[in-house]
Order: C-alpha cells, then sequence, then structure tokens
C-alpha cells in the first residue's frame, strides 16, 4: 500500500457500480496489467467485503491474471 506524505493511504475512485457490487471499466487493446490502482481497488473490495467487477475486453497480462485468480471463488 501506497502512504501519502501525512501518512495517510493513497486511494482511486471506482468507475461505478453494478447489481453485484463495485464496477471497473477498462477500455483499450493493450493487455491488462496489475497496476497499483486495480491492486488497490481489488484490496479494497476484498476488505470491505463487497463485489468487484472489473468490465473489459482487454486481454489480461498473464502475471495479473494469476494474482486474479487467488482471489476469484
Amino acid at each position: 500500500m501506497q502512504i501519502h506524505a501525512r501518512g495517510a493511504p493513497v486511494g482511486t475512485i471506482y468507475d461505478g457500480f453494478s447489481s453485484a457490487g463495485l464496477a471497473e471499466i477498462k477500455t483499450g487493446t493493450s493487455a491488462l496489467t496489475s497496476s497499483y490502482q486495480l491492486r488497490l481497488q481489488t484490496y479494497g473490495a476484498l476488505i470491505n467485503d463487497t463485489p468487484l467487477t472489473i468490465y473489459t475486453s482487454r486481454p489480461l497480462n498473464s502475471t495479473f491474471g494469476e494474482w486474479l485468480t487467488r482471489w476469484v471463488l
């Protein structure tokens, strides 16, 4: 987790809500990688017990795909 100079955690804003919970939309054609934003949002959804859906047609980077499979039930 990144910490701001004042000691507060740095956060992100989700794109919206779906019927299941939180939603993140990723557009483009390059592989979807494990960005700090997506890791922080996934972690936040897990600790708050709120489902997160990532909507994308982009292929998953293999490292990010493996990381996500640890959290998919």
